[in-house]
């Protein structure tokens, strides 16, 4: 059984394209959220295990994937994170969002901010407007 959608080559040259996935899989996507994601690099398809993903961040016109490695993706980070589940990516900033899983510390910083210390040591500055979601998936309204 897969958990990700299939990927196949068209023809000799051209570039990959996803294909529907047969019932099975299909009904399996519908009992629960997907358990890795595939990114598209611009050499590449990876298959992240979402359990693995940090921290992702927005760069221009990029969404920056950081999980065992750092992974660039040309889309934006809205788009990217409707494809995740909202309940475990928690947009933090205008340019960050999280998986609440890998925040390890929390501290507050006055005026509705937060600092969060990751898993992997990174610190991430909340926005102001985010402050009520930040409180929320945290736990941290009670």
């Amino acid at each position: 059984m897969s958990d990700v959608a299939v990927l196949t080559t068209v023809a000799p040259g051209s570039p990959p394209a996803f294909v529907s996935s047969p019932a099975p899989v299909a009904a399996e996507h519908a009992a629960g959220p997907a358990r890795r994601i595939a990114v598209r690099t611009a050499r590449a398809y990876w298959i992240i295990p979402i359990d693995s993903i940090v921290r992702i961040s927005a760069d221009d016109n990029y969404v920056v994937v950081r999980a065992d490695r750092e992974y660039r993706q040309k889309c934006t980070l809205d788009a990217f994170l409707a494809r995740l589940d909202p309940a475990r990516f928690v947009r933090v900033h205008r340019s960050h969002a999280v998986n609440v899983n890998a925040v390890r510390e929390v501290a507050a910083l006055g005026r509705g901010e937060f600092r969060l210390v990751l898993q992997d040591g990174t610190r991430v500055r909340t926005g102001r407007r985010f402050t009520a979601t930040v409180t929320r998936a945290l736990g941290l309204d009670g």
